[in-house]
């Protein structure tokens, strides 16, 4: 569902923003589609995911 929202709304290069990503999944979908991605998410748990 993610794949398909950010090729219908964004262009390759385009910026994708995030602001619950979670475990990020949006972001993951961004960059497999050639967009660059912001995530934000409170959880620590969440967070030491990404680094």
């Amino acid at each position: 569902m993610a794949a398909h929202a950010i090729s219908s709304y964004t262009a390759p290069g385009d910026v994708v923003f995030d602001p619950m990503c979670g475990c990020g999944t949006t972001l993951v979908e961004a960059m497999h589609l050639g967009r660059q991605g912001i995530g934000i998410d409170i959880g620590a748990a969440h967070r030491a995911v990404y680094r």
